[in-house]
């Protein structure tokens, strides 16, 4: 994509994955007070990256990231998945993350919205750390759980705060016996 840095907060882009499984992407962020709001959630050559309320756009403030507020992408998948690995690019100093993946009812038709409640009840929470300041393959979710909702943020938990991405790719396989359709 080439979408501007900066555009309506709240905004849903919407792909279709080789496997032909649709998903709906939106973005959010979190201050260190626990307030949620929508962020804009861009396209770039790079993939996809947040602006939120506290930055302008500019370079490397419409990544994923978790400098002064933590971003997340939210996936909402049109059926189940497993999720295998996300490619993050576009990396500024670090690219730790913190994952959520869990099952709701039918969310690409019922968009949800990011809270502390809401990835609570998801079922898995993992976070992944590198020292890599490069482009990258996270491997995630080695338990094979299945769901329709992922949720990537910059790590969540970080008491220094550097990581800065944008999210490329997501590799994804069907559950057995479920067609990705």
């Amino acid at each position: 994509g080439s979408t501007a840095t900066t555009g309506t907060k709240g905004n849903i882009r919407v792909f279709t994955g080789t496997n032909g499984i649709q998903v709906k992407t939106s973005g959010f962020t979190r201050t260190s007070a626990g307030a949620w709001s929508t962020a804009y959630l861009g396209s770039y050559g790079g993939g996809l990256g947040v602006t939120n309320n506290t930055e302008d756009g500019s370079d490397p403030g419409h990544k994923v990231d978790n400098v002064g507020t933590v971003d997340y992408v939210l996936f909402e998948f049109a059926g189940p998945v497993v999720v295998n690995q996300a490619f993050l690019d576009s990396v500024t100093t670090d690219s730790d993350i913190t994952i959520w993946i869990g099952t709701k009812t039918d969310p690409f038709n019922n968009h949800q919205t990011l809270s502390d409640a809401f990835l609570s009840s998801l079922g898995l929470t993992e976070e992944n750390l590198t020292d890599v300041s490069t482009s990258r393959w996270a491997d995630l979710n080695g338990g094979g759980l299945q769901g329709n909702i992922l949720v990537i943020s910059a790590l969540a938990s970080d008491t220094s705060p550097e990581d800065q991405f944008k999210i490329s790719k997501i590799d994804t396989s069907c559950p057995q016996q479920v067609p990705c359709t």
